[in-house]
This record gives C-alpha cells, structure tokens and sequence, in this order.
C-alpha cells in the first residue's frame, strides 16, 4: 500500500502518539513520529534540523504536496 503523505504531514503537525499508544498506528502515524524524534534529537544535540533535512525541513513532512 503506498504512503500518503498529506496524511503525513498531517500526523506530523497533531500530536504525539502516547506511549503505549491508545490504538494501533497507521503507517503514517508512525512516520510521523520518527520525525518528530529525529527532529528533537538534532534539536538536543544542538544540529541544525534544516541541514539534516530533518522534520518540516525535510521530504517526508515538508516535501511539496501530492497530487
């Protein structure tokens, strides 16, 4: 099954999965979520998200819309 990417982005822009989580997550959900960590790593390591292409700043979340 592809991805959706605006649910992505979607995903991206609500809030965090809990953890455990209340449901079982769609892919997209967990995409999601692997931005948001990879983006509050680079953030705690002080990196700079934009040249990492981490988050909003990169494909997955910030890429152009579909379609």
């Amino acid at each position: 099954m592809p991805i959706d990417f605006d649910a992505v982005r979607a995903a991206y822009s609500d809030r965090p999965l809990s953890s455990p989580p209340d449901h079982l997550p769609a892919t997209e959900e967990v995409l999601a979520e692997h931005g948001r960590v990879r983006l509050q790593c680079r953030l705690d390591l002080d990196l700079d998200p934009a040249a990492d292409g981490v988050g909003e700043y990169g494909s997955l979340v910030g890429g152009a819309k579909s379609p």
